[in-house]
C-alpha cells in the first residue's frame, strides 16, 4: 500500500441516514462526533455493517463536511477494501451500523510507514525516502532529513573551506578558520594590542620609537634621542641628546640652565653659554715665526698692504694681493722679472732679468743682462754684459733664501714664500674636537644636511636655515601623534593617525562592547559625533512608506491606523469606527476555531454558517 496517514477514534460509532447503493461514493450519517466529542477527521477507514457476514463492508473516507455530516470516497477503489464480504455489488439500507475498529489497513499504513524509513532490523533509518545520505547535500531538499554520518561530513567540508582573507598596507593574508589562528600584533615601541574576551584594544605604549615626518603638535614629555629639526611649539621636559633645531624650545619665562664648557650633555644652553663659546673661539694666524689670534666674537681680521709695496683689495669673499704700478721697496733675493720702473733701494742679489728703470742703491750681485737704466749705487758682483742693459740678474742666477723673520732687503726664493704660507691655518672644531683647514691649499666649508640643514652663500653673508620639508628621527615618547610612520589597518581600514576611521554597516567586530548592557544598542550621537549605548523603549508608532499604526495617548485617540496616507479606522473607548474609506467587517462563513462566547459577552455571524470547531455560547449569538 501506499505509505499514508489516517485517523482514528477509539469508540466512533453511527448509522446511516439514508440508503447507499452499490456503486455510490457519498454517505451521510447521523453523527461525526464520538462519546467523548471528538470530531471524525478524514482520511479514516470505516466498517458498514460490521456485524453481517455476508454485508461487512470496509471503505476508505476521504473527506467529511462536517456540517451536513456527509462522507465522501475519492473513487469506487477506496469501496470494497480487503475485510469486505464481497469485492463489489454491496447496498446498505438507512440506519445501518456505522463503526471504526483497528482494521488491518491501520496497521499496514503503519507498517508502510515504518518500512519506508527503516530498515528490516529496525537499526537504522536510512533505507526510506525520508533519510537522504548526500555528504555534499546536492538535492538540498526541505523535506528530508540527513544521516548524522553526511552532516559532519557536509559541514568539516566547509569549515575547512572557509578563510579569513585579510590585507594591510602592503601584502594580502588569509586565515583558515578550521585550524589557524588571525594574530594581531603590534610593532615594538610603536603598537601594542590587548586581547581580552572578545575586545581586541589596539594603542600607543607608554614609550614610543618611531620615525616622525611632518608636524608633533603634542607635548613630548619623555625622552627625544633624536633630531628635532622642526618647530616645537609644547613643552620639551625630557632629555634631548639629539639637535633641537626650533624656532621656540622653552616656554616663556623658563630658564635653561648654563653649562660649563665643554659639557655636551643633554641640557639646553643659555644664551650665556653660547657666549662664553662663541667668545672662546679665533683664528690663529702666523707669518712663520710669530702666531696672533683674531677673536671671531669681537675682532676682525685685517689683511692690508704696504704703500708701493703690496697692494690688498676685497671683493666679497675674496682678498687680492697684489703689486702696485710703482714700488719702493728693498728686494733680497733674486729677482727673475723683467723691472720696468726705477729701483730706488740696493740691489744684493743677483739681476738675471732686464732692468731697464734707474737703480738708485747698489747692485751687489751679479749682473749678466743688460741694466740699460742708471745705477746711482755701487755694482760690487760680477757684470757679464752691460751696466746699462735691461737685465740684473743673469740666467741661472739663485736668490738668497732668507729666515723666516728677516725682513731684509734681500730676494727671497720661492722656498721662503711656500715656507712662510703653509703655516697659514684656520682652526676649527664643534666644541668636541677640532680640524685645521690650510688657508693656503684647503678650503672651509659649511654644508647641511639633506632634509634637515641648508646653506646658502650670498656676498657676504653665509645662512643657514631649515628646508621647506623635514625628515629627522624621533625616539622618545608622544602623548598625541598627528601621524603615524607606519600607516596600520583597522577593521579592514587604512588608518594613519590623520582622520578618524570609517567602519561599515554591519562591521562591529573591532568595536568594543564595553559599557553596553543586556537590551542595549549602539546609538549615534550626532553631538559627540560617535555611538553611545541606548535603550529600545516602546514604540509609539509602526511606519512603512506611506502607511501606519499609531498609539495615540487619551481615551479619545487610542488606535489610529492609516494605509496609503488615508484615515481607515480609529479603535478607542467607543469601539472601532471604520471611516468612509476605512471598508467593512468580514469573516469567513466556515468557523473552525474552538472557542467559548461568554454569558456577558455577545458575538454577530453573519450565514451561512458551517462551525467545523467547537463552539460554546454561553452569552448571546446572532446570525443573520
Amino acid at each position: 500500500m501506499t505509505a499514508q496517514e489516517t485517523n482514528l477514534l477509539n469508540a466512533y460509532e453511527t448509522t446511516l441516514t439514508g440508503t447507499i447503493g452499490a456503486s455510490d461514493l457519498t454517505l451521510t450519517v447521523n453523527s461525526v462526533v464520538d462519546s467523548a466529542s471528538n470530531t471524525l477527521t478524514a482520511p479514516c477507514y470505516l466498517v458498514l455493517n460490521p456485524d453481517s457476514a455476508t454485508n461487512r463492508e470496509v471503505i476508505l473516507v476521504t473527506s467529511i463536511n462536517v456540517g451536513t455530516k456527509t462522507l465522501t470516497l475519492d473513487n469506487i477503489n477506496k469501496r470494497f477494501l480487503t475485510g469486505s464480504a464481497a469485492s463489489s455489488g454491496l447496498s446498505h439500507a438507512s440506519g445501518s451500523v456505522v463503526r471504526m475498529s483497528p482494521l488491518q489497513q491501520h496497521i499496514e499504513d503503519l507498517n508502510d510507514r515504518i518500512d519506508v524509513n527503516f530498515n528490516t532490523a529496525g537499526t537504522q533509518i536510512v533505507a526510506g525516502n525520508a533519510v537522504k545520505d548526500e555528504d555534499d547535500m546536492s538535492s538540498n531538499s526541505a523535506v528530508h532529513v540527513s544521516t548524522q554520518q553526511s552532516i559532519k561530513a557536509y559541514v568539516d567540508s566547509q569549515v575547512t573551506a572557509q578563510d579569513l582573507d585579510f590585507t594591510g598596507t602592503s601584502g594580502t593574508g588569509q586565515v583558515d578558520l578550521d585550524s589557524q589562528t588571525l594574530n594581531i600584533v603590534g610593532t615594538t615601541n610603536e603598537i601594542e594590542t590587548v586581547a581580552s574576551s572578545q575586545t581586541l584594544t589596539i594603542g600607543l605604549p607608554s614609550s614610543i620609537t618611531v620615525n616622525v615626518t611632518g608636524n608633533l603638535t603634542g607635548n613630548v614629555t619623555g625622552d627625544v634621542t633624536g633630531d628635532v629639526t622642526g618647530n616645537v611649539t609644547g613643552n620639551l621636559t625630557g632629555n634631548s641628546t639629539g639637535t633641537v633645531q626650533a624656532s621656540s624650545v622653552l616656554a616663556n619665562g623658563v630658564t635653561a640652565t648654563t653649562q660649563s664648557s665643554g659639557d655636551n650633555s643633554t641640557k639646553v644652553a643659555t644664551t650665556a653659554y653660547v657666549d662664553t663659546v662663541t667668545t672662546a673661539q679665533d683664528l690663529d694666524i702666523t707669518d712663520g715665526s710669530t702666531t696672533s689670534a683674531v677673536d671671531l666674537d669681537s675682532q676682525t681680521l685685517t689683511i692690508q698692504g704696504t704703500t708701493n709695496e703690496v697692494e690688498a683689495t676685497l671683493s666679497g669673499q675674496t682678498f687680492t694681493i697684489g703689486l702696485p704700478s710703482s714700488i719702493t721697496t728693498n728686494v733680497t733675493g733674486n729677482l727673475t722679472g723683467n723691472v720696468t720702473g726705477n729701483l730706488t733701494g740696493a740691489v744684493t742679489g743677483n739681476v738675471t732679468g732686464n732692468l731697464t728703470g734707474d737703480v738708485t742703491g747698489d747692485v751687489t750681485g751679479d749682473v749678466t743682462g743688460n741694466l740699460t737704466g742708471n745705477v746711482t749705487g755701487n755694482v760690487t758682483g760680477d757684470t757679464t754684459g752691460n751696466v746699462t742693459a735691461t737685465s740684473v740678474l743673469a740666467s741661472g742666477v739663485t736668490a738668497t733664501t732668507q729666515s723666516a723673520g728677516d725682513n731684509s732687503t734681500k730676494v727671497a726664493t720661492t722656498a721662503y714664500v711656500d715656507s712662510v704660507s703653509v703655516d697659514d691655518n684656520l682652526t676649527v672644531g664643534d666644541g668636541s674636537a677640532t680640524t685645521v683647514v690650510d688657508l693656503d691649499t684647503q678650503q672651509l666649508t659649511i654644508a647641511g644636511t639633506a632634509n634637515e640643514i641648508e646653506t646658502t652663500a650670498t656676498a657676504q653673508t653665509l645662512t643657514i636655515s631649515l628646508p621647506a620639508t623635514i625628515n629627522a628621527n624621533t625616539t622618545g615618547n608622544a602623548a598625541t601623534a598627528t601621524a603615524l610612520a607606519t600607516p596600520r589597518a583597522i577593521a579592514g581600514n587604512n588608518f594613519d593617525g590623520t582622520a578618524p576611521i570609517t567602519i561599515a554597516a554591519g562591521d562591529l567586530s573591532d568595536v568594543s562592547t564595553s559599557g553596553v548592557s543586556n537590551d542595549q544598542v549602539l546609538v549615534y550621537n550626532s553631538t559627540s559625533s560617535q555611538f553611545e549605548p541606548g535603550s529600545v523603549g516602546s514604540a509609539t508608532a509602526l511606519i512603512d512608506g506611506d502607511s501606519d499604526f499609531t498609539l495615540t495617548d487619551g481615551i479619545a485617540n487610542g488606535i489610529h491606523y492609516e494605509l496609503d496616507n488615508t484615515d481607515m479606522a480609529d479603535w478607542n473607548a467607543g469601539g472601532i469606527a471604520l471611516t468612509t474609506a476605512g471598508g467593512i467587517f468580514r469573516h469567513n462563513q466556515t468557523q473552525a476555531a474552538t472557542y467559548t462566547v461568554a454569558a456577558t459577552e455577545g458575538a454577530v455571524l453573519a450565514g451561512p454558517i458551517t462551525i467545523t470547531g467547537t463552539v460554546t455560547n454561553a452569552g448571546t449569538m446572532v446570525i443573520l
